[in-house]
């Protein structure tokens, strides 16, 4: 079990103090009143070392469950003195093709912000060095502003995961167009599956990203409710991304059922063919080979011989007429 590792970064418009590595109870000693204060944790492993961090902060034991909770859906819950909102972070296998999600929690506070990740992720270095270099405008406004640049963060970062999935289904068209077989069935529904992985994660977001952008939220300066419309703009267009991947896969399918028709036009074409050029040859076999007592021709000496002849002048006489109309 991996200790988890915490920094906190300190700021207000004229100073800031990025202490990279701090103990989890020492939080509460370095965090400057005055200051918008962020601590930044990776690793939930160790529950219990992160005890401190939430008593000081007064988060509620239920917050606490659900930050370390691995399954929990997106969520935005309202508390007194500050707000928690979990939002799902994505990472694409492109070797196995696979979305693989995990959560990032923010609880929100007058001057406070306290983000958790699980996994270690370089989504909000830019941020700090925004706030480090004081570049934007980060540096001039409050918690609710930093809320807001670490949600577009993350979304920005789904965005791109998602471009990474569309390339793989670029491909995967390029292959269709190229052949049709049972693998690529196999893949159109492998897609899907990953896709809705998104989609079950999708729909709770935007219903969050709506409430955010109310007038009345708890603790947002309303000069800034504006910068969380946007993130509700944000979403949907995932949404659309999502709609779109989702005709894709189904002009896929239908591709493959086209494929698939189109092969066995080939086929029944090719045994029409087949079938057409043999039929004068089994007329002339199937005529002489009457059991008739009086047929003059089966006494002729060259009977036989002038027979094969006819047959495969029919046959041959079939296959360049076809040939000429292009039917071969």
């Amino acid at each position: 079990m991996n200790d988890p590792h915490i920094q906190l970064i300190s700021y207000n418009q004229q100073n800031q103090k990025h202490t990279p590595a701090l103990e989890a109870s020492l939080v509460a000693s370095q965090l400057i009143e005055g200051q918008v204060n962020w601590v930044d944790v990776v690793g939930l492993d160790a529950i219990e070392q992160l005890r401190p961090v939430s008593e000081h902060f007064g988060l509620h034991s239920l917050t606490h469950e659900d930050i370390h909770d691995v399954e929990i859906m997106p969520k935005l819950e309202f508390f007194e003195n500050y707000t928690l909102v979990i939002l799902p972070i994505f990472a694409y296998d492109v070797e196995l093709k696979r979305f693989q999600p995990h959560n990032i929690s923010l609880v929100f506070g007058k001057n406070y912000l306290l983000s958790f990740h699980r996994q270690p992720s370089t989504v909000f270095q830019p941020i700090i060095d925004r706030i480090v270099q004081g570049l934007g405008r980060v540096r001039k406004k409050g918690a609710d502003y930093l809320l807001y640049l670490l949600m577009q963060a993350v979304l920005n970062h789904n965005e791109q995961v998602l471009e990474e999935f569309r390339e793989d289904l670029e491909e995967m068209e390029e292959s269709l167009i190229l052949d049709v077989d049972e693998e690529s069935v196999k893949e159109i529904v492998f897609f899907k599956k990953e896709l809705s992985k998104f989609r079950k994660i999708l729909f709770p977001v935007k219903d969050l990203a709506n409430r955010l952008k109310q007038d009345d939220l708890l603790l947002v300066d309303k000069k800034n409710l504006v910068f969380f419309r946007h993130l509700h703009e944000q979403v949907l267009e995932m949404e659309h991304t999502y709609q779109n991947f989702k005709d894709i896969l189904a002009h896929f399918m239908d591709l493959y059922i086209s494929g698939l028709s189109q092969n066995m036009n080939k086929i029944m074409k090719t045994l029409t063919l087949i079938t057409t050029i043999f039929i004068p040859m089994s007329f002339i076999a199937g005529f002489y080979g009457m059991n008739f007592k009086h047929m003059p021709e089966l006494n002729y000496p060259w009977a036989y011989p002038v027979a094969i002849v006819v047959m495969l002048s029919c046959g041959l006489g079939m296959y360049f007429y076809m040939r000429k109309r292009k039917w071969v």
